[in-house]
This record gives C-alpha cells, sequence and structure tokens, in this order.
C-alpha cells in the first residue's frame, strides 16, 4: 500500500478507470463546513463524483458508522431547537447533568424524543444518511463469497497497523475485494498503512507527515 495527499487523486485518476472505497471519515468531513478538512474533502468529493474514471463504493461498516454519526447529529440538533418539546423531567435532567446527551435520555427512559428527532419510522435518518452517501454506489460482497475469507486479514492488519476493529474491517474489505484500488479517507490512522501491495490510500496531506517512513528517519 501506498499513502498519497487527496490533493494527489485529481492527477492520479485521470486517465485509468478506478474504484476507490470512501470511507466514514471522509464522507463526513466533506459535509462538515468548518471543519479543517472540509475544504480539500470537500472539492476532492466533487472531483470524484463528475469523473467518469472513478467508481466510489462503501459498505455495510461504513453505512453503521454513519447512521451513529447522523443519530448524534439529528439528536444534537432537535435538543438544542426544540426548548418548547421539553418536559419538566428533561429540564431538570438538563440543569442537574449541565447538558442533554442520548445516553442521558435512555438512562431516564425518556425513549419518545428519538421518535422526534428521526421520524416514527427513521425517516429523518435515512433522508440525512442519503445525503451524505449521495453518489457513491452502496458495495455487498457477493454471496458466493466465503464470510471467512471476508475477516481473514482482519487479524493480521489490526496487529501489524495498530487499526481498531471498524478501520480493519474496512481495508479488509478493500483488500479482499478483486477490483478495489484503494481507500480515500480523512482519518490519520491510517498513514501508517504502508506495504509492497498495489494498494493506494489517499487522505489529508497534513496526516501524512507523521507516515511510517518518516517516523522510522527519525529513529521512532
Amino acid at each position: 500500500m501506498t499513502i498519497r495527499s487527496l490533493e494527489e487523486l485529481t492527477c492520479f485518476a485521470k486517465n485509468v478507470t478506478k474504484t476507490y472505497i470512501i470511507d466514514t471519515s471522509f464522507l463526513i468531513k466533506s459535509f462538515e463546513e468548518g471543519s479543517e478538512d472540509y475544504e480539500i474533502c470537500n472539492t476532492v468529493r466533487k472531483f470524484i463524483f463528475e469523473s467518469e474514471k472513478i467508481t466510489a463504493i462503501y459498505n455495510t461498516t461504513i453505512r453503521a458508522e454513519l447512521l451513529k454519526y447522523v443519530r448524534k447529529v439529528l439528536i444534537t440538533s432537535f435538543l438544542n431547537s426544540n426548548q418548547n418539546y421539553f418536559s419538566q423531567e428533561i429540564i431538570s435532567i438538563k440543569k442537574r447533568e449541565k447538558k442533554l446527551t442520548v445516553n442521558n435520555l435512555i438512562n431516564h427512559g425518556l425513549i419518545d424524543v428519538f421518535s422526534e428527532a428521526f421520524g416514527e419510522t427513521g425517516q429523518f435518518l435515512v433522508n440525512q444518511l442519503n445525503i451524505i452517501t449521495d453518489g457513491v454506489i452502496f458495495y455487498s460482497p457477493s454471496q458466493n463469497t466465503k464470510r471467512s475469507k471476508l475477516w481473514q486479514l482482519l487479524p493480521e492488519i489490526m496487529a501489524k497497523f495498530g487499526l481498531d476493529s471498524g478501520d480493519a474491517m474496512i481495508l479488509n474489505i478493500a483488500l479482499s475485494t478483486k477490483g478495489i484500488n484503494g481507500l480515500i479517507t480523512a482519518d490519520r490512522e491510517f498513514r501508517f498503512c504502508e506495504t509492497g501491495k498495489n494498494f493506494d490510500i489517499f487522505m489529508p496531506k497534513r496526516h501524512i507527515t507523521g507516515s511510517l517512513k518518516s517516523w522510522r528517519k527519525h529513529g521512532k
């Protein structure tokens, strides 16, 4: 695997057809105006979706992580913008615990708030997810592929690169699936994933300064 900057991607995929997994962090950052990586992620996202040479995909692990993110965003937004909806119980919790969180609500059995924030059938969650993944193809491994094969590299990836299980699973699917050329991410944890395999990992340039090569160069 080779670590490359997101800026390189616009030149790297001009003449050759490529398929990349787009991970959770990149999709989120491309929508978070004001975040440190918003500009580059948003620019590259537009380039990817306008390019006829790039196919962008995401998988079950990434969808689950995005739903977790959307859940937090929607409930926080609802709690901040619907003060008149709050019952005295919720108000007392907020005063006592300084701020309301998802865990506060669940621990006190105030689950009705979630149907208000997410919609009765969760349609607001789905709508927000569709906005974030617009232009990205959902990829599900073939039913003919043995699940054991998909998990084969997972422990090795976690041991070799120190990734958590979610990131390792994303990388595992990418490496185990024929035709996937690389990963596009805004997660700096992937900066250590350098091997000889013909596979590219693109991330914001500022993360690459701490790559494995530079650490080795300084004897760390």
